[in-house]
């Protein structure tokens, strides 16, 4: 789930997953992921990211990314294995202004 996008009143019901109580835990769009949901967590006085159980509570999935239209935003481990070797992992993708991830 994830709210990074902005949130408003309309997103309480994903905020309630995480803990938020209705009225709080609203971050504005254009911030970084972890900035929006340290916002969140501070302000519905819960832990984020954590897991209850075996569930993992986030405003992103453990690899770093959500739905509709499933894409990343961090932590791009799930597309690749570090192996250890010291040496650079392979590309993964590419950004807009060319540049290679």
């Amino acid at each position: 789930m994830c709210i990074v996008h902005g949130s408003t009143s309309q997103q309480d019901g994903i905020l309630s997953l995480l803990g938020c109580s209705t009225g709080s835990g609203y971050a504005p769009g254009g911030i970084d992921t972890l900035s929006a949901e340290s916002m969140v967590a501070a302000d519905c006085a819960v832990v984020l990211p954590r897991y209850e159980g075996e569930d993992y509570i986030s405003l992103l999935d453990e690899c770093g990314g959500h739905t509709p239209e499933y894409h990343f935003h961090e932590r791009l481990t799930c597309l690749y294995t570090h192996d250890g070797t010291g040496e650079h992992s392979g590309q993964v993708g590419q950004g807009l202004d060319g540049q290679y991830l």
